[in-house]
């Protein structure tokens, strides 16, 4: 081609390109005098500066719509010095020989009207593209599009340390989206139900059956995140065993996760709730961790026999287990996030059966009694063993069976009942120093599950003179330093339910005789009793206070 021909041509398609609305240069500027604040208020301008603000596009997108600019040029450029040249036509391009390619008439220039609409068309189609481009690289739905469903695949249950034969419940887990806050009142769990009384004056506020046959044992519940969660347990045939979540506000089921057996506690902690079957009898029993969310089956650790319910504290579940061999004890300590062991120390012969546990001050305190397989009556052993790698501190021998403890404020208060080694009825509430295992104070007949606030110990003590008499039984608040009794509730002919006394808010709320009675801390002045909640065939299994939302 000669010189003049190439010159001829360059020069015909650089009045293409002026002419040409769609030319990237054209188009660009368009764009750029369209935002420009001083812009009239065109047709073309005001659909420009509506594109722009509808997307809205974050700085990083200006890096895609470059290079999207950049492409287009290198692709006109192509065109221009190749085999295909674009005319402004609505045909499909010409294919011409550039060695034959006759010289080009001059073209009417195209209308102003024409041209801001072809402008706009060519916004419209950057716009677009760029939107489209930046919404692939957030990972978002195209543009007019639906969202696309991203299949979430149920979680397997991961066995912390696998038994042989040991069951692999497996959870089948539909998220629950985010709750109301859960109202605050008394949560009451009965066979088939629960129950929300109001916290000032105890009158029900709603009773959500999740069961007619009341043939389903309900737990103790835990609220957190606006639902709660308890164990479950169907007491007929056929038999079904699991962790439900319902919405506190509406009672409306959130999940339901099945368990081999029925768990005899949840713990929550961490954005998960653990429990253990304890004591089914099989030689198999299995500790849980679910996901609150939605109830998947983070691990489980399998053990032999599990008798106390297990303590989570600082990110570490305390779990203890009772081998086949009945005279020895292990404790266990796993990570809670992921149930790997982080120690297994076997407990002395004198610990026959580990029956309760608490956590405090880096030191876990385990409460010791007969073998429960030999009918065996004696004295029980209270030790504490150090968190960090199970080491013995200390034991405590004393007459009797050491039920149940609670630690707080450097002492262990230990309630022991039952018979000594010579037969004779023992009940008491002793607290031995966290350090030493040293007796701080003895308080006799006393009984039950004792609760500690901070400042007061609330247990079960025997009325009469000196409180010596088993006559009948009070709710009495104790001092935590010293034993002094500060006042009691007087439970004659009241049938205690099992569930033990919840103290929160200044109050001390007590299951009696299928009642909610609200006792004031300070003084053990009754505010209030609720209406019966249930036949004494039910009765109360587990109470819990939400003094917010």
């Amino acid at each position: 081609m000669s010189d003049d021909a190439m010159s001829d041509r360059d020069a015909g398609n650089r009045g293409e390109s002026a002419d040409d609305p769609f030319a990237p240069a054209v188009v660009e500027d368009t764009i750029a005098r369209s935002l420009r604040p001083d812009a009239p208020a065109t047709p073309s301008a005001v659909l420009v500066r509506t594109v722009a603000d509808a997307y809205a596009l974050p700085p990083a997108a200006d890096a895609v719509l470059a290079r999207g600019r950049g492409t287009l040029a290198r692709h006109a450029a192509a065109l221009n010095s190749g085999r295909v040249q674009m005319i402004s036509s609505d045909t499909w391009p010409e294919v011409t020989a550039p060695s034959t390619r006759p010289p080009q008439p001059l073209r009417r220039p195209p209308s102003r009207f024409g041209t801001a609409w072809r402008a706009v068309a060519a916004v419209l189609v950057i716009a677009l593209l760029g939107g489209g481009f930046f919404a692939l690289l957030r990972g978002a739905p195209r543009l007019g599009g639906h969202p696309t469903a991203t299949g979430t695949a149920t979680p397997s249950p991961v066995s912390a340390t696998p038994t042989p034969g040991a069951p692999t419940p497996t959870a089948s887990p539909t998220p629950a989206g985010p709750q109301p806050p859960a109202p605050a009142g008394v949560y009451v769990t009965m066979p088939g139900s629960l129950i929300l009384l109001n916290p000032s004056t105890g009158a029900i506020q709603y009773r959500h059956p999740f069961d007619s046959s009341g043939q389903v044992y309900a737990g103790a519940p835990v609220v957190a995140n606006g639902a709660v969660y308890f164990a479950y347990a169907q007491t007929v045939s056929p038999w079904d065993s699991g962790v439900d979540a319902i919405s506190a506000t509406s009672g409306a089921p959130l999940w339901r996760s099945p368990t081999a057996a029925r768990l005899t506690q949840l713990t929550l902690a961490d954005g998960m709730l653990f429990g253990g079957t304890m004591g089914t009898g099989t030689g198999n029993d299995t500790f849980y961790a679910l996901r609150a969310s939605d109830g998947a089956v983070v691990w489980t650790f399998h053990t032999s026999t599990l008798r106390a319910n297990a303590v989570v504290a600082g990110g570490v579940v305390y779990v203890s287990d009772q081998p086949q061999d009945p005279t020895h004890q292990h404790i266990h300590a796993l990570r809670a996030a992921d149930g790997s062991q982080l120690w297994d120390v076997a407990l002395p012969q004198a610990c026959g059966t580990a029956l309760f546990e608490a956590v405090d001050q880096g030191t876990v305190f385990l409460s010791c009694g007969a073998p429960m397989n030999t009918g065996q009556f004696g004295n029980g052993v209270v030790y504490a063993l150090r968190a960090s790698d199970g080491g013995v501190l200390w034991h405590d021998t004393t007459d009797g069976q050491p039920y149940v403890i609670a630690a707080g404020a450097g002492l262990v208060y230990v309630s022991r009942g039952g018979k000594d080694a010579a037969g004779s009825e023992v009940t008491s509430l002793d607290a031995l120093d966290e350090s030493s295992g040293a007796e701080r104070w003895h308080a006799a007949n006393a009984s039950g599950w004792p609760i500690f606030d901070g400042t007061r110990v609330y247990a079960e003590i025997a009325s009469g003179s000196g409180f010596t008499a088993p006559a009948s039984n009070n709710l009495a608040a104790l001092s935590a330093s010293s034993g002094t009794v500060l006042w009691t509730y007087p439970e004659a002919n009241q049938r205690v339910d099992g569930a033990a006394p919840v103290v929160a808010g200044g109050m001390v709320y007590q299951a009696l005789n299928e009642r909610i009675v609200a006792i004031s801390a300070a003084n053990g002045v009754v505010l209030w009793r609720s209406p019966t909640l249930g036949s004494q065939a039910q009765g109360v299994n587990g109470v819990v206070v939400v003094t917010g939302g």
